[in-house]
């Protein structure tokens, strides 16, 4: 039988190019068709080294991203869960979206149980080989993440009204939030797996110390308590120092130097608690060596990701600028005629008057337009108002589509 299980893992392990028949047409990564030990071992990525040392890498030399980690595909079914599920107003509300999406299907097969078991005692002998595999798909997770989260802050930004998408604290969103995100979600499955250890480990202790086993217990669990109260602390210090990076932005030109020393002092206070909780996290390293686990060490680092995706799904819950524009595509106008052009014909946008007091435009489908005149013509107000981010006090624009460039 063991036997078999190593045949099968071999044949599973081999790259089966020849008898994949892929659903689309676009392209694929060499990722996706490596085998088990080429993703362990990071073969699919040699030619991309040599092609790097020889000449410098460009769009058309690297390898396509692998689809299924891709934000085209992701984001659509985001999207999706986000208008069916009601997860506005509540603290957790786009964390469970979130998982929900990107959790893959479970199965409760006794066969996948077993098969488990069987890849458990593998994994012994393969230890290094499923360390890199483990990290691999922790970075794909976050990568997942990330390109859901950036792709649906983008839509919420061309939604907003025109003010508050200039604000600089979505620059703070973009960046700081999603990389601490990033950071924080990276170890999640510790949790999962120090848990399991912890029991396992205590079971044994028990077998050969008795009662005494609960002795590193106590250690781990008082410390434990002593992490989660001091992180309820830092996930507050963390929302202040991060309002504090927003409101240093507008000004940076000019101010940068004292504002900075108030992010600092501001941030002073976070990173001492940090320390504390770095301080305390080495105890059951230093007291209880039997019970040296990874959950006490990450904890801030998870309440730091998990502040940052609140602040997130704060940012997706502002509501979205009424579009003035009237598009064909919209179900409220289905009975009328589909035309294959785009109509502007407004006299005043956004409460200012232009030079040219009555303005029409007419832009066939497929066709290439410049708007061309004098500075201070309108020539940017005319574009503004074509997308939607200026309204009209008289006029109106008639749309075949919301979707063309600009």
């Amino acid at each position: 039988m063991v036997a078999l299980k190593v045949a099968v893992m071999l044949v599973e392990s081999q790259k089966k190019t020849a008898w994949l028949t892929w659903s689309d047409t676009g392209e694929h990564s060499v990722e996706e068709e490596s085998g088990i030990f080429g993703l362990g071992v990071f073969y699919w990525l040699h030619r991309l080294f040599i092609n790097g040392h020889r000449t410098s890498l460009s769009t058309e030399t690297v390898f396509p991203l692998d689809q299924t980690i891709s934000a085209p595909v992701l984001a659509p079914e985001l999207a999706r869960r986000l208008r069916m599920s009601s997860w506005r107003g509540r603290g957790w509300g786009l964390t469970k979206v979130l998982f929900s999406t990107l959790a893959p299907p479970l199965r409760s097969e006794k066969s996948h149980g077993r098969s488990l078991i069987g890849a458990t005692i593998l994994s012994y002998g393969l230890l290094a080989l499923s360390t890199v595999l483990y990290g691999y798909f922790q970075e794909r997770f976050v990568i997942m993440v990330r390109g859901c989260l950036i792709a649906a802050m983008y839509d919420q930004t061309v939604q907003l009204e025109l003010a508050s998408s200039t604000d600089p604290g979505l620059l703070t969103l973009m960046s700081t939030d999603v990389s601490r995100l990033m950071a924080g979600l990276l170890d999640i499955h510790e949790y999962r797996g120090s848990s399991i250890q912890v029991g396992l480990s205590s079971r044994r202790l028990q077998k050969k110390l008795g009662e005494a086993f609960v002795a590193p217990l106590v250690v781990a669990v008082l410390t434990f308590l002593a992490m989660f109260f001091l992180s309820r602390v830092i996930d507050r210090r963390q929302r202040a120092w991060m309002e504090a990076i927003g409101i240093r932005m507008p000004p940076i030109k000019k101010r940068i130097q004292q504002l900075r020393v108030a992010e600092v002092g501001v941030g002073e206070r976070r990173r001492m608690l940090a320390v504390a909780g770095a301080a305390i996290s080495q105890v059951p390293l230093l007291i209880s060596p039997v019970l040296a686990s990874a959950t006490t060490i990450k904890v801030p680092q998870l309440l730091s990701a998990f502040t940052s995706l609140r602040r997130v799904q704060e940012f997706l819950e502002r509501g979205a600028r009424n579009d003035y524009r009237i598009s064909h595509s919209d179900s409220r106008f289905a009975g009328m005629g589909i035309e294959t052009h785009n109509d502007v014909d407004t006299n005043v946008f956004g409460g200012s008057r232009t030079r040219d007091s009555d303005v029409g435009i007419s832009i066939p489908a497929s066709c290439v337009a410049a708007a061309i005149g004098p500075v201070g013509s309108g020539k940017t107000t005319v574009c503004g108002y074509i997308l939607g981010e200026l309204p009209s006090a008289r006029g109106f624009a008639n749309l075949s589509t919301n979707s063309f460039p600009l």
